[in-house]
Protein backbone atom coordinates (compact mmCIF):
# COMPACT_ATOMS: atom_id res chain seq x y z
CA UNK A 1 0.00 0.00 0.00
CA UNK A 2 1.28 3.69 -1.46
CA UNK A 3 1.63 6.05 1.67
CA UNK A 4 -1.25 8.65 1.74
CA UNK A 5 1.08 11.35 0.93
CA UNK A 6 4.34 10.08 -1.15
CA UNK A 7 5.79 13.44 -0.08
CA UNK A 8 6.03 12.25 3.36
CA UNK A 9 8.27 8.92 2.90
CA UNK A 10 10.84 11.00 0.32
CA UNK A 11 13.96 12.30 1.71
CA UNK A 12 13.67 15.75 3.02
CA UNK A 13 9.75 15.37 3.53
CA UNK A 14 8.13 16.01 6.97
CA UNK A 15 8.78 12.20 7.91
CA UNK A 16 12.41 12.32 7.26
CA UNK A 17 12.95 16.00 9.09
CA UNK A 18 10.95 14.76 11.98
CA UNK A 19 13.03 11.38 12.72
CA UNK A 20 16.37 13.62 12.31
CA UNK A 21 14.73 15.91 15.03
CA UNK A 22 14.05 13.26 16.91
CA UNK A 23 17.48 11.69 16.91
CA UNK A 24 18.89 15.47 17.57
CA UNK A 25 17.24 15.25 20.23
CA UNK A 26 17.68 11.51 22.06
CA UNK A 27 21.38 12.61 21.12
CA UNK A 28 21.25 15.93 22.98
CA UNK A 29 19.17 14.35 26.04
CA UNK A 30 21.92 11.72 26.25
CA UNK A 31 24.36 14.35 26.57
CA UNK A 32 22.42 15.83 29.01
CA UNK A 33 22.41 12.91 31.13
CA UNK A 34 26.04 12.09 31.08
CA UNK A 35 27.02 15.73 32.00
CA UNK A 36 24.50 16.04 34.41
CA UNK A 37 24.15 13.20 36.59
CA UNK A 38 26.66 10.32 35.08
CA UNK A 39 29.36 12.65 35.57
CA UNK A 40 28.18 14.11 39.14
CA UNK A 41 28.42 10.57 40.40
CA UNK A 42 31.77 9.57 39.08
CA UNK A 43 33.19 12.91 41.26
CA UNK A 44 31.68 11.87 44.24
CA UNK A 45 33.18 7.85 43.95
CA UNK A 46 36.15 7.87 46.75
CA UNK A 47 39.37 7.90 44.05
CA UNK A 48 38.11 10.36 41.76
CA UNK A 49 37.04 12.66 45.07
CA UNK A 50 40.65 12.10 46.34
CA UNK A 51 41.98 13.07 43.40
CA UNK A 52 39.89 16.22 43.03
CA UNK A 53 40.91 17.22 46.55
CA UNK A 54 44.18 16.73 46.00
CA UNK A 55 44.75 18.84 42.92
CA UNK A 56 42.77 21.52 44.42
CA UNK A 57 45.02 21.16 47.87
CA UNK A 58 48.24 22.05 45.45
CA UNK A 59 46.49 24.99 43.91
CA UNK A 60 46.37 23.08 40.33
CA UNK A 61 43.37 23.98 37.78
CA UNK A 62 43.07 20.74 35.51
CA UNK A 63 41.62 22.61 32.90
CA UNK A 64 44.25 24.76 32.13
CA UNK A 65 47.17 22.50 31.41
CA UNK A 66 48.15 19.59 30.06
CA UNK A 67 48.87 15.83 31.84
CA UNK A 68 51.90 15.96 30.61
CA UNK A 69 53.00 18.73 32.81
CA UNK A 70 51.88 17.41 36.58
CA UNK A 71 54.12 15.81 38.57
CA UNK A 72 53.88 12.08 38.65
CA UNK A 73 53.50 11.49 42.19
CA UNK A 74 49.78 13.21 41.85
CA UNK A 75 48.77 10.38 39.89
CA UNK A 76 50.75 7.49 42.24
CA UNK A 77 48.83 7.95 45.40
CA UNK A 78 49.30 4.87 47.77
CA UNK A 79 45.63 2.90 48.30
CA UNK A 80 44.40 3.00 51.77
Amino acid sequence: MAPANPQDEAPGGPADRRRRWTRLLIAVGAVAVIWLVLLPQVAETPPVKRHIETMQAAGIDPSAMFYSELEPHLFLQPQK
